[in-house]
């Protein structure tokens, strides 16, 4: 698709040219898309998931190859998909407001059959997805009661269990998706900082890290990063605040 609906060099211009949003709708939106790519569960899970690997500090190379490849395929898909959307949709002042409108971005490459392929590829990337969400909270709880990752227990099943049930509850009451998706993806923007602060302190810690405790360069980043999720969350909170009493 990034191929086929490629926009002319004027559009890509004008889209590529950076700007602040400023009303609700594109503030909801930016909190939106950093509660996707920079959520607070990746940060919590990722470390636990390297520990059952069995890697250690003496395979920090490794670890910085998984995840400079991890870091650089969530870009080129994400980028991908920010293509796409501009040459399919906003070059034609399209939206999306039901969920097969997202089939016609498909429609130049696959023709009729764009919303069988796009219903395959949304169960496809649910079921992939929904596998890993639901098991962040018992993983963490296992990691505060025993120090590794319990996956047998019948605690680990009940957690996962009520978590599916829960998801079954806005198609079972009729809901919008999009807009339920939506706003699961801001909510993540809400615990962001606090995921943030907590691994800048963490890392601080020369009872905990020792000799590989946090040094200017990773301060610096992790203060960057602080500073933008706050900025994130505050115009999350702002648009929700405007939305709701608009």
């Amino acid at each position: 698709s990034v191929f086929v609906v490629a926009p002319d060099a004027a559009t890509l211009q004008k889209a590529a040219k950076p700007i602040l949003p400023t009303n609700g709708a594109s503030l909801l939106m930016l909190a939106a898309f950093v509660g996707t790519t920079m959520a607070a569960p990746t940060f919590v899970t990722r470390p636990l998931l390297v520990r059952e690997k069995g890697l250690t500090a003496a395979d920090l190379g490794r670890q910085r190859v998984d995840s400079w490849f991890s870091a650089a395929m969530m870009f080129l898909i994400s980028g991908s998909i920010v293509f796409v959307a501009t040459g399919a949709l906003w070059a034609h002042g399209k939206g999306i407001d039901r969920i097969l409108d997202m089939a016609g971005t498909l429609e130049p490459l696959a023709g009729k059959a764009a919303v069988v392929i796009f219903m395959v590829g949304v169960l496809a990337a649910g079921l992939s997805s929904v596998f890993p969400i639901l098991m962040v909270a018992p993983i963490l709880v296992s990691d505060y009661r025993s120090g590794r990752m319990e996956t047998d227990t019948p605690l680990f099943r009940w957690i996962c269990l009520g978590a599916c049930a829960w998801g079954l509850v806005v198609p079972a009451l009729g809901g919008n998706p999009i807009v339920v998706t939506i706003a699961a993806q801001i909510s993540n923007v809400f615990v962001l900082p606090l995921t943030v602060l907590a691994i800048l302190l963490l890392l601080n810690r020369r009872d905990l890290m020792g000799a590989h405790r946090a040094g200017i360069a990773a301060n610096v980043g992790l203060g960057l990063a602080l500073a933008f999720s706050l900025a994130i969350a505050y115009s999350g909170a702002r648009a929700l605040i405007g939305v709701i009493h608009g």
